[in-house]
């Protein structure tokens, strides 16, 4: 993700923090992000995002809505397809320090299926912080967590308790 992001400055001649505030942020009505950044000046694209999470639930709902926000095609469509959808030969990950087990990866999104009805394709952060999007349920899921020394359990309580409230 950091070298993604350089490809993006390099591409744009913007860095990632311009970047997304142009296309992303602005858009959305996000105000308040903040890249964190190396030493060097490089910005941390791979987990250096502080937004709130009424921010990430917009973030969420774009891709629920195949990336329209009020009315306006914020991330195309297409992108969108393909981040809820794993790559081939990309499935049965099992991330380490967490319960995610058999998910898939896709243009920076993991994906799951929950059972044959519920998928679900997610942003996730270090600690248990998550953008969870489902199609079948109409549904944005966003999570803040502050586990950073145990094991992520977040996937037993969306198996047990979340998907079954809202199924």
């Amino acid at each position: 993700m950091i070298i993604l992001s350089e490809i993006i400055k390099n591409a744009s001649g913007m860095n990632l923090g311009e970047f997304s505030e142009q296309y992303l942020f602005q858009p959305l009505g996000i105000y308040s992000a903040h890249w964190d950044q190396f030493e060097n000046g490089v910005i941390d694209g791979a987990g250096g995002l502080n937004i709130t999470p009424r921010d990430m639930a917009k973030i969420g709902m774009t891709f629920l809505n195949r990336g329209v926000w009020n009315e306006k095609q914020i991330i195309s469509e297409q992108w969108v397809n393909k981040s809820a959808t794993s790559f081939p030969g990309n499935d049965g990950i099992n991330v380490p320090g967490t319960d995610e087990r058999n998910t898939g990866y896709s243009y920076t999104w993991w994906t799951k299926s929950f059972s044959d009805s519920v998928d679900i394709y997610y942003a996730g952060g270090w600690g248990g912080q998550l953008i969870i999007v489902t199609r079948e349920l109409n549904t944005v899921i966003v999570l803040t967590g502050g586990n950073y020394e145990d094991k992520v359990r977040i996937f037993d309580i969306l198996t047990n308790y979340v998907i079954p409230a809202i199924n």
